[in-house]
């Protein structure tokens, strides 16, 4: 059944998170970012959340709008999370209460299915942005992909050498701790019958996780370990990383924009498979 077109615009309430300390850590540990903003008070006078913190707002807000909406006729079974979007306005600290809305900005037909794109905002008790988030999921229609793999392209123009290739470990615990970090308790990513069920081989780590660890040398290479630079990333999800496998992240400068460095990067599992393309971020001058 196609997804309900009428529902475009639709907002709903708010759902409220008070930001703590140990909420803070215990995500940064998941995706092993040791940064001392996340640790030590006395680094900005206060504890900053990881800017990609926000998707404990972020995932409930969604999944309000995909798995229990019944107006829009999602398809879960279908369901890739395509791409994500998410701009970092300001930082979080421990005490703060934020505010979370979502609403359905797009549905588009497409040949081989549907796209959804579901925006959320983030505000904090002080009505302030602190976050803007953009989820897209394509809904198969015939369920010939299997879930975070897309349709054959072709292949892509020669590039310049990457500005640098860094690369990140993941572990066989990582899905788990990263799902009760972030409170995101997608089966396949736990259950290896739930994921064999959608035509894995085996569990997966969340795409959002890969995204926490691409963030990593942007903050630490590129913005002088001040995670408070980091103000947006994108990426297209194409394949799935399984837990255990490094990645590599590869890095192009892009050039500027409203006072902002612009990078590219792409994101490769050991056999040089692309996991993560189109990938943007955008560091602060």
């Amino acid at each position: 059944m196609p997804l309900n077109k009428a529902c475009i615009g639709k907002q709903y309430p708010p759902l409220r998170s008070v930001v703590t300390a140990e909420a803070v850590q215990k995500f940064a540990r998941a995706y092993n970012h040791s940064n001392p903003f996340f640790f030590d008070p006395g680094k900005a006078g206060a504890i900053i959340a990881p800017p990609m913190f926000g998707v404990t707002w972020v995932v409930p807000s969604t999944e309000r709008v995909v798995d229990h909406d019944t107006d829009l006729q999602v398809d879960t079974l279908h369901l890739v999370h395509g791409e994500q979007e998410i701009e970092f306005v300001r930082p979080v600290s421990p005490g703060e209460v934020i505010d979370t809305s979502a609403a359905i900005v797009s549905i588009k037909t497409k040949a081989t299915g549907e796209v959804l794109g579901v925006e959320s905002t983030s505000r904090n008790q002080n009505g302030e942005l602190v976050q803007r988030a953009v989820f897209t999921a394509f809904i198969r229609s015939g369920g010939s992909c299997r879930p975070g793999q897309s349709a054959p392209k072709p292949e892509p123009a020669p590039r310049q050498p990457p500005l640098f290739t860094h690369r990140e470990e993941t572990t066989e615990q990582m899905p788990r701790d990263y799902a009760e970090a972030a409170a995101d308790y997608h089966q396949i990513h736990l259950d290896p019958l739930a994921a064999a069920k959608a035509g894995l081989p085996g569990v997966i780590l969340h795409g959002l996780c890969t995204l926490a660890l691409c963030s990593k040398p942007f903050i630490e290479r590129l913005s002088g370990c001040d995670p408070r630079r980091l103000r947006r990333l994108h990426a297209r999800f194409v394949r799935p990383v399984f837990p255990g496998q490094p990645i590599d992240i590869k890095v192009w400068e892009a050039g500027e924009c409203a006072g902002r460095k612009v990078y590219d990067f792409e994101v490769t599992e050991p056999q040089a498979s692309v996991v993560i393309s189109n990938g943007v971020a955008e560091v602060a001058s």
